[in-house]
This record gives structure tokens, sequence and C-alpha cells, in this order.
């Protein structure tokens, strides 16, 4: 199970080191926004085309400063702070890097590919970059999710079995056991209550939710394939799934270890897919959709 935001192939395109370049885009009203829970309020989105130059855009990651995490085709990843601009980051000497997440202290986290094709976990933060590697060697390890000291991801062995992980504020690496093929960890919240997803036997993905010692399944209803993707502090969770014919939707789940409420969630503009990826303790929302010309196009929804 390779990752390329929620679903798409690992790309290995050379990078260059950019200036900081402006950001542009067009908004597309939905709506005033209300004091409603996701699952009910209408959203206000604004979709971005991303630097100029690139072929295609995603937002990955946002925080509560509104600070975003993305993915430039052609260029490489960025953060984006709306209404001001565009910065290209990679992890130093990478061939290929993707920021996949940023905590409110402005850590970001990701992953990277060294010049002899070996992947990486990474962090940054100040100015500071820092490599991790899985438990076993010539594992690939991609972190896909940051609260503090809490990190969350994969790592994928040898056999090319995916296996989550998750580390604590003494950063003690263990491995979240499940009794699935492979299992990917996607997100962290304040609380450390983790979500990813799983591949079970019958190659379906079911996504999940681990709150202390306690594990939920989660199943968009009539989905082939759930794969949550962002948490925040109130337990709210994002993520897209696929109907029995074939589309990709995203979807907002709220009370999801008492009472679950799931609504399906697609970008205003979308001719394609709707993959939502991440939600901060404000409520907003980012992740990506294909446009009618078959464009990828970023959007960010208050």
């Amino acid at each position: 199970m390779q990752y390329r935001g929620a679903r798409r192939l690992l790309h290995l395109s050379a990078l260059g080191l950019l200036p900081v370049l402006s950001a542009c885009g067009e908004a597309a009203s939905l709506g005033a926004s209300s004091p409603l829970g996701p699952e009910a309020r209408a959203f206000r989105c604004a979709t971005f085309n991303g630097p100029k130059r690139s072929t295609y855009d995603e937002f990955f990651g946002i925080n509560d400063r509104e600070e975003i995490v993305g993915y430039a085709g052609g260029l490489g990843p960025y953060e984006f702070h709306p209404g001001k601009r565009y910065e290209i980051r990679r992890f130093p000497g990478s061939v290929d890097s993707e920021l996949t997440s940023l905590d409110n202290d402005g850590a970001v986290a990701g992953w990277y590919e060294a010049a002899g094709g070996r992947i990486y976990g990474m962090t940054e933060w100040r100015g500071i970059w820092t490599n991790y590697s899985g438990p076993h060697a010539g594992d690939a390890m991609r972190i896909l999710g940051i609260d503090g000291s809490d990190l969350v991801g994969y790592y994928e062995s040898r056999q090319g079995v995916d296996h989550a992980f998750a580390t604590d504020a003494a950063r003690k690496f263990r491995t979240i056991f499940r009794s699935s093929t492979s299992s990917v960890a996607s997100a962290v919240n304040d609380r450390g209550q983790i979500v990813g997803w799983e591949t079970v036997a019958s190659s379906a993905a079911e996504g999940w939710l681990l709150a202390g010692k306690r594990f939920a399944n989660l199943a968009y209803p009539g989905a082939v394939l759930t794969q949550p993707s962002g948490i925040n502090k109130s337990d709210e969770i994002v993520g897209s799934y696929e109907d029995a014919s074939g589309n990709t939707h995203g979807f907002i789940l709220t009370q999801p270890l008492k009472a679950p409420r799931w609504r399906e969630f697609d970008e205003p503009q979308a001719s394609g897919e709707t993959i939502l990826e991440g939600i901060n303790d404000r409520d907003d929302l980012v992740g990506y959709y294909q446009n009618g010309s078959g464009r990828i196009v970023a959007f960010l929804c208050r």
C-alpha cells in the first residue's frame, strides 16, 4: 500500500530548490459557515491552483493557524500561508520529499527518498530536520501525522507489508498490531487518539480509531473502501471512501465512539474524486479534487 495523499501512487520526481512564490486561487461559495458541527454546517470553500508551473496541487494538513502543507506536481512539497505565499521545502539532499502534516507549534512531518532510494520519515521544527528509520534494516518509513511529540505513520517491510506505528511523549516507538494484511496510521490528535486504515483479507480497506486501548472500526455505510486521514481534538474525523460504483468522495464523521454520524462531502466544483485530508480544531477542512479538465486542485473549506 504505497501512500500518496489518501490513495495516490508514490511519484518519484527530482526536485530543485525554488524561490518563494505568490499564492493564487479562486473562491466558490457554499454558503456562510454556521456554529453547527461539521456534520451539519455549510462550508465556504476556496480552491487553489498552486504555485506557478505546478501540474497539480494537493493540500494534506492544516493547523489552527491555518498554516497548510501540500504538494505541487513538478515542483515538490510546500508550506502555504493563506493569502500570503507558498514556500517549497524538502529534506536537505533528498531526491523527493513530502510534507504530510503539521501541528500548532509549526512542526511539520512527512517522508523523503534518499539518493539510494531508501524512504525515511522526517520532521522539521525551527529549521532543524530529523530523519527516522523503521525498526528493521531496509524498512521504508513514512510519517503521516504529528501532534507535539506524537508521531504516527507506517513502515513497509522488505516483504512489502505495511505496519502502522506510533510514538509517545518519550518518543518510544510501538507497532500498532491489527489482524489485517497491512495497516496505516494516518493522523493523531492532541489527546493521543489515532486514526488509520487497514487492508483486510478481502482486499477491502476499512478505517479504524484507536482511543487509549480501544479500537473502533470505521466503515462508511455501503462503501467498499474507507480511509480516514485526519482527526481533531473533538474526535471529528475526515477522510475518503469509495462507493460501489467506484466513485471517490470525502467524508466527515462525528461522535465515532458514541453515535457515529457520517456525512458525504464533495467539493462543489469536483467532476471526479474528492479527497478530504485534514481537519483542524476550528473545523477547517483541506484536501483536493479533480475538476472537469482532469486537473487535481487543492481546496480549503471554512
